[in-house]
């Protein structure tokens, strides 16, 4: 009895690796990629240019890229509606694939722009929180020390410096946490 391979599997699983709006976030560079069509429909092409650039292979052209989205963050730009859903929905594909990367600047970088966008875009970013917070969860416990404490300081501050506050991401969002320590382990 023939099954047609593995492929014809593949068309009718809806695994999103740890992503929760859609679209396959992972750890590698080989899928999950942000799709062409989302990145076009980006709303600066600086935005689309950062992106082009995040996909490259060289940590320096990641380390500019990561600066100027930084500088971009900014009220205006958060006003104009440039940090749309489509936006973040293309972050959050490259932003898992960042953080796994061996330059604690990238690392770091990545972890900053992600503490800004959820104080800047407050309630707007909820939908997207699923795949944010178990990722930066996960900065916090990194091994250098310099990104974990970053990301640890960072989201005192972003939650007012209360530990309650913290403590219970860790409970909101235990599913996520467990998918994505499946996704490590496996």
């Amino acid at each position: 009895m023939s099954f047609g391979g593995v492929n014809s599997f593949q068309q009718y699983t809806n695994d999103l690796g740890i992503g929760n709006n859609g679209v396959k976030i992972t750890f590698n560079y080989f899928d999950g990629l942000p799709d062409p069509n989302l990145l076009n429909a980006l709303r600066s092409n600086n935005l689309k240019l950062i992106f082009k650039s995040l996909t490259k292979r060289d940590d320096i052209t990641k380390e500019k890229a990561l600066t100027e989205l930084i500088s971009s963050i900014t009220k205006e730009n958060v006003e104009n509606g440039i940090f749309d859903d489509i936006f973040l929905l293309c972050w959050s594909q490259i932003y898992s694939k960042l953080i796994t990367n061996e330059s604690k600047t990238i690392r770091s970088q990545s972890h900053l722009i992600t503490i800004t966008l959820i104080k800047m875009l407050n309630k707007k970013i909820n939908k997207f929180l699923k795949d944010f917070i178990p990722l930066y969860l996960l900065g916090t416990c990194d091994t250098d020390l310099y990104v974990g404490k970053n990301c640890t300081r960072e989201l005192l501050e972003c939650f007012n410096k209360d530990q309650k506050k913290i403590d219970t991401l860790w409970i909101a969002f235990y599913e996520q946490i467990l998918n994505l320590c499946k996704q490590v382990i496996v």
